[in-house]
């Protein structure tokens, strides 16, 4: 909502359209995955799409054919989200033509997605090099910084995690969970739990 808002504030557009955010497995997915295999059975996105006249209808289109929304493409970040699936990372993410699907990571993962143009397989594969010992660190769009690191999880395992700072685990579903550290806050501030932001490439 913040991020639309600040969208129109800029640049006083208001037609935008927000179509599919939650598919159920029973569902047909816009994605046209198998059951169980779709982004939008996270419900951490969503499709967002623009509205136009065209002899008195209003078809939706993809936000990447209308240069104005370029804002979106170029801040969503800020707000915690990524697009999904770019377009030039079809061979990586096996979806093509979806660029109008934004999925919320939180800002720390947006921003270093954004600034090193990696799409979400890339940046949870980077993110194995990552250790407690030696974490990533990133410097936030939201100006906090963060420490990042992977724990590799076969069945049922301890995590070490921060006790003097607030933290979020999620599971990437692949074998593994990625650690996000927050040390400007402490552990009993509120902020977001994360389950699962990195979900979504085979739903178990």
């Amino acid at each position: 909502d913040k991020m639309l808002t600040d969208f129109y504030g800029a640049t006083g557009n208001s037609a935008v359209q927000l179509r599919y955010a939650y598919c159920g497995l029973e569902d047909t997915n816009p994605l046209d995955c198998q059951p169980g295999y779709s982004d939008f059975h996270t419900g951490l996105g969503c499709e967002l799409k623009y509205i136009v006249e065209v002899g008195g209808n209003k078809p939706a289109y993809d936000l990447s054919l209308e240069p104005i929304y370029n804002w979106i493409f170029e801040n969503c970040h800020k707000y915690g989200f990524i697009i999904r699936f770019p377009a030039d990372k079809v061979e990586i993410t096996g979806v093509d033509d979806h660029t109008a699907y934004f999925r919320y990571v939180g800002v720390a993962h947006a921003t270093y997605m954004h600034e090193n143009n990696l799409c979400m397989e890339e940046y949870v594969e980077k993110l194995k090099d990552y250790t407690e010992k030696k974490p990533l660190k990133i410097s936030g769009a939201d100006g906090k910084c963060y420490e990042v690191y992977y724990v590799a999880v076969d069945g049922s395992a301890t995590v070490k995690h921060p006790t003097n700072y607030a933290y979020t685990i999620s599971g990437t579903n692949e074998g593994g969970v990625v650690i996000t550290v927050n040390p400007s806050m402490q552990p009993n501030s509120r902020w977001y739990s994360g389950a699962g932001l990195f979900r979504g490439v085979a739903l178990v």
